[in-house]
């Protein structure tokens, strides 16, 4: 009898430790979605070393959490520390492997770091994934790693994919200018000049205030020998985003034409 009591006495311990551990985990885990939410907040304010700050108290209390890791990876990609950028991106899709967010933002920082075979193979998997809601970026990012390795044939191809996914319905953002300042720089790559205009052009009735399409524009005027027509264009990208790098280029550009 006295051992049955002994049995069921070590039974209710174990259990109420069982519901204070999880009980504390759980906590444990509130705390650090506070902490995230917070670091999600600075980290749309540009307020960078405050996001890390509340990112690495969140990770600490929670650290098999694939939301801290994958904005921890967005952080310290903005940090342009791109070494441990990609390691937390990894870190999140290897806790969640359908995480498509991590795994586009994987394939970012692997641009950047001009890994472009690597970014492929994320990018691909995204594309394969009949589920996957926003293939349009992957499809911008694919055509701009083949750009850079100058398989100009497959750019065209996911620019195409890209802008096509945005002319089927979905409401245009500035990735679908991006698409379309892409083809464009293929088309002059690949000595297309007046369908490389012609898309900048569409770009631009989209967007007649991002400077990079008057930049890629003014570089295919010069391409084609219309001096005047290329300053034109380098001067409208410093109008646009004056004090801006882009702007600076094109002032050494412009002065260049002179």
């Amino acid at each position: 009898m006295h051992s049955h009591h002994r049995s069921v006495l070590l039974l209710l311990v174990i259990l109420l430790s069982v519901i204070a551990c999880t009980t504390n985990q759980e906590k444990q885990k509130k705390r650090a979605t506070a902490y995230r939410e917070l670091g999600e907040i600075y980290l749309a304010e540009r307020q960078f070393t405050l996001a890390l700050q509340e990112l690495l108290k969140a990770e600490k209390l929670d650290p098999e959490n694939a939301l801290i890791h994958n904005d921890l990876g967005l952080v310290y990609m903005l940090k342009d520390r791109m070494d441990l950028s990609v390691k937390h991106f990894k870190r999140a899709i290897a806790i969640d492997s359908d995480y498509a967010e991590a795994i586009n933002n994987l394939a970012t920082a692997l641009l950047k770091n001009e890994a472009w075979d690597e970014a492929i193979v994320y990018l691909n998997s995204l594309t394969a994934n009949l589920v996957y809601a926003t293939p349009q970026y992957a499809y911008l990012n694919l055509g701009y790693a083949y750009f850079q390795k100058k398989n100009y044939a497959q750019a065209e191809k996911y620019y195409k994919q890209a802008i096509k996914h945005y002319e089927d319905g979905f409401p245009k953002d500035i990735s679908y200018v991006k698409a379309l300042g892409g083809l464009g720089r293929t088309y002059t790559a690949t000595g297309k000049l007046a369908k490389a205009l012609s898309t900048f052009g569409r770009a631009i009735k989209s967007a007649p205030n991002y400077a990079d399409t008057y930049f890629y524009m003014a570089e295919t005027y010069e391409k084609a020998g219309r001096s005047q027509d290329a300053k034109m264009a380098y001067l409208k990208v410093i109008d646009v985003a004056p004090d801006s790098e882009i702007a600076n280029k094109a002032a050494r550009a412009a002065l260049k034409l002179q």
